[in-house]
């Protein structure tokens, strides 16, 4: 039997908010998903009845109406610990490519590579760029 929650309210700024996102192409899918949740409960749709609708599963429901009801609109964008992709290099890592091209010549002087000490290794000009990047 599908579980009929209390029933979302969503003033009208809410309301345009989520239709602004839901109509915008930038817009990541995994956030439309959620302002499709969020927009349905308000509609008063059981969690099972939403989650037929939208090819997702009761549990998925259950979190973004939870969430939302936590956090608002916020909620919606946040991303849960552990999600994601890893960083490939580490802070440390990252302050030492920084320094170290900091203290050497660039590129354009012929000097292909930096070292980062002993034992640091050598590094190529591409993971250079992706850190000064990511630093910046």
């Amino acid at each position: 039997m599908s579980r009929k929650l209390p029933l979302l309210t969503l003033n009208s700024s809410q309301q345009q908010q989520i239709g602004q996102w839901l109509s915008a192409h930038g817009t990541p899918q995994q956030v439309a998903l959620r302002c499709r949740i969020v927009l349905a409960a308000a509609e008063g749709q059981s969690e099972t009845a939403i989650a037929r609708e939208l090819g997702t599963n009761r549990k998925t429901v259950n979190l973004w109406r939870t969430r939302f009801t936590e956090h608002g609109l916020e909620g919606l964008w946040q991303i849960g610990p552990g999600r994601g992709r890893k960083p490939t290099y580490g802070p440390e890592k990252i302050k030492a490519i920084v320094e170290a091209t900091l203290q050497t010549k660039p590129w354009w002087m012929h000097r292909p590579r930096v070292t980062l000490g002993p034992g640091g290794g050598n590094l190529s000009r591409w993971i250079i760029g992706e850190t000064s990047t990511a630093q910046a």
